[in-house]
């Protein structure tokens, strides 16, 4: 496998769903995790204020692209405009849900990655 998928989580709850839908909708590619358990207890304790969490959160997103990934999944939407962010400055492509569709992605994931299934066939 010389394709792989960065997830980067704010939770180790997401790590097994994710895995397993991603072997399922996307087989071909190796899956690389981040996990930052800091960040939603933090975002809770600040009033949700995103610039305390965005250096580091970018930097997970930089570290998946050294290890060669060819896109990212977010696996938080209470990141979300961090992951706009990085969506402009990355060679890599930076995916989420569209804030419309997050509802339906806490009660499906496999939308989540469904949509970089998309995402990484072009059809954003």
């Amino acid at each position: 496998m010389d394709q792989k998928l960065a997830i980067i989580h704010t939770t180790p709850a997401t790590i097994a769903p994710l895995k397993a839908l991603a072997s399922e909708i996307l087989p071909q590619y190796e899956l690389v995790n981040f996990v930052d358990d800091s960040i939603l207890p933090q975002l809770a304790r600040n009033g949700g204020n995103l610039s305390k969490v965005e250096d580091r959160w970018i930097h997970y997103a930089r570290f998946a692209e050294q290890v060669g990934t060819q896109a990212i999944l977010s696996a938080c939407s209470s990141v979300g405009d961090v992951v706009v962010l990085a969506q402009a400055s990355m060679a890599r492509v930076v995916a989420t849900l569209p804030e419309t569709e997050q509802p339906r992605f806490l009660s499906s994931p496999r939308l989540g990655m469904e949509r970089v299934r998309l995402v990484l066939e072009g059809r954003r």
